[in-house]
């Protein structure tokens, strides 16, 4: 990679949002961490955008806000249901309080100590990373462009506000339930992810 030709120990890059081409930045990244705010639906639009694939610590950031406990076991269920087993961890920050800063630093470490002992085995990651992101994106323009052919009557209700997105969706499930089968039904394991608190 040209980052290589740097010479330096640790490069930082730094996303904004998570279009295709931040995602793209994503698959060169050892380490991804993808930093989320409560109150804005984000663990939503992770699992939407494909980060909770390519993300390896998930930062749940002012965490000192009513809804950052929920955003937090919400993300540590969705990553319970992964099979990998792989190096995922969900912490919580603030600045303000000064909160989670030290773990977050460590986690940093421990993901890069874990890496670092198979060189091949990073290099496979980075791999499925960059078609786990060019899979990701191709369906979700296959996605688009299925529901605005065969669901009009869907999107028109979501945009004159007689269905709510999550409504809709609702509606889906059922479509896509068809097409993957069981992969739809797995539920929420809040109490499981609390013990390990």
């Amino acid at each position: 990679f040209l980052l290589d030709a740097f010479g330096m120990d640790e490069i930082i890059i730094e996303t904004v949002g998570v279009g295709q081409n931040e995602l793209e930045v994503a698959s060169i990244a050892e380490t991804v961490l993808v930093v989320l705010t409560p109150e804005a639906g984000d663990a939503v639009q992770a699992l939407k955008a494909g980060l909770l694939e390519v993300g390896d610590i998930f930062v749940v950031n002012k965490s000192d806000r009513p809804s950052a406990q929920a955003l937090y076991y919400e993300l540590g269920s969705m990553l319970e249901d992964d099979t990998r087993k792989r190096f995922k961890k969900v912490l919580l920050v603030s600045a303000s309080n000064n909160q989670g800063i030290e773990q977050l630093v460590f986690a940093i470490s421990e993901h890069r100590k874990s890496i670092g002992k198979n060189p091949d085995e990073l290099k496979k990651l980075l791999r499925e990373r960059y078609f786990l992101e060019l899979a990701i994106d191709k369906w979700r323009m296959v996605l688009k462009e299925g529901l605005e052919r065969k669901y009009p009557e869907l999107l028109e209700a979501v945009r004159d506000g007689k269905l709510t997105a999550h409504q809709a969706i609702k509606q889906l499930e059922k479509v896509l339930k068809l097409l993957m089968p069981g992969e739809l039904n797995s539920k929420v394991k809040n109490k499981r992810f609390r013990k390990r608190l």
